[in-house]
């Protein structure tokens, strides 16, 4: 019976014991404010070394939510002029330095272009091109940016011909333009010929080398052709030479006076439409004078003449292939002829003379 009393008095002890130290927790001093002296009669804390949330220290600067918050509420914008040929459509794109990807294509308008949607403090390489022009890109340009300028030139022009014989016709339907390395780049242009077998080609943007081929019933002719960084290439001319216009057949004209050989014949052969460079000259000790590779189908007025024949003038047309003009010889006086001839003011005046005379007698 006593033993239950001890045990019941002992469990009381403890139950007491345990509500104490409920009641009255051990408290520590909190640690002072960086802005203030540790005070004498501090409160005392609880056992909870741990300080709570709302006394911890704030980081420094604005966190990474509020960088993405502003970078999201003011997006940066390029602004700027592209200017190519007159008429030329020209549009932009931007995409981040190191990417591959580029952004929609924005258009520009009059001449101005204005990027929108871009990241703050990024650089974009800015990419500009259009039907028939060179593409352009600025790099490293760092959003946002103003009064950004750009300038387009148009695709190089590569001009030329295919020289033939003349009277006759171009042997070829075409020439295309290949690349030096059809494996590595497939760019080509093709254009038909005319009669005349010249050529106009536009150039793709790119590659720096190609390789111009004639097609056609002709032999085999190709060249290869050097695209320079800025402008046309040089023209070129597949089987020189390359006449300006092969088409146009020549006139050779042989120049005679009739009757016997005249030594010392001359001719001088110009174009009646003024033009003086058309212009053609021979001189000859024999009996004859030929002129070669001459217009036709226009008029020209002939002059000739020869030591015993006085000048001749005509005007003729010649047709292509061989041409002969036989012209009159009218003798010309010999110098002691000349001499002994009275001149013709001399004449005039004897005769004034006369006349004066015979009104004087009467």
């Amino acid at each position: 019976m006593r033993s239950f009393v001890a045990l019941g008095i002992a469990v009381l002890v403890v139950v007491l014991l345990a509500g104490k130290l409920t009641r009255h927790p051990r408290r520590v001093v909190p640690p002072p404010e960086p802005d203030e002296a540790p005070s004498e009669t501090a409160t005392p804390t609880t056992t909870n070394r741990r300080a709570p949330a709302q006394a911890r220290e704030a980081p420094a600067g604005p966190t990474l939510r509020e960088l993405l918050d502003k970078a999201t509420a003011t997006p940066a914008v390029i602004r700027g002029h592209a200017r190519g040929p007159e008429g030329a459509t020209i549009t932009v794109r931007a995409s981040l330095v190191g990417k591959r990807e580029r952004g929609r294509p924005f258009r520009v308008e009059d001449g101005a272009f204005e990027i929108s949607g871009l990241l703050f403090g990024r650089s974009y390489d800015l990419t500009f091109d259009g039907p028939n022009l060179r593409q352009t890109t600025l790099r490293s340009v760092t959003a946002p940016a103003d009064d950004v300028e750009a300038k387009l030139a148009p695709l190089p022009v590569l001009r030329g011909a295919i020289g033939f014989p003349a009277g006759e016709g171009c042997a070829y339907d075409s020439v295309e333009l290949r690349a030096a390395n059809p494996e590595q780049d497939d760019s080509a242009n093709v254009v038909g010929l005319e009669d005349d077998c010249r050529f106009e080609l536009t150039v793709p943007d790119g590659p720096t080398q190609m390789v111009l081929v004639a097609v056609g019933d002709g032999p085999h002719l190709e060249m290869p052709v050097d695209i320079p960084p800025a402008g046309d290439p040089e023209p070129v001319c597949l089987n020189p030479p390359c006449r300006a216009d092969p088409r146009a057949a020549t006139a050779r004209l042989r120049i005679v006076f009739a009757s016997a050989e005249h030594p010392d014949l001359s001719a001088t052969l110009t174009a009646t439409d003024g033009d003086d460079s058309s212009s053609y000259n021979c001189f000859t000790d024999g009996e004859d004078c030929e002129l070669d590779a001459l217009p036709i189908d226009q008029p020209f007025e002939l002059s000739a003449e020869a030591a015993d024949c006085t000048a001749v003038t005509r005007t003729i047309a010649l047709h292509a292939g061989d041409n002969q003009v036989s012209l009159p010889c009218e003798p010309a006086r010999s110098a002691e002829a000349a001499a002994k001839a009275p001149d013709e003011d001399e004449v005039q005046d004897q005769a004034a003379g006369e006349i004066q005379r015979e009104i004087v007698i009467q």
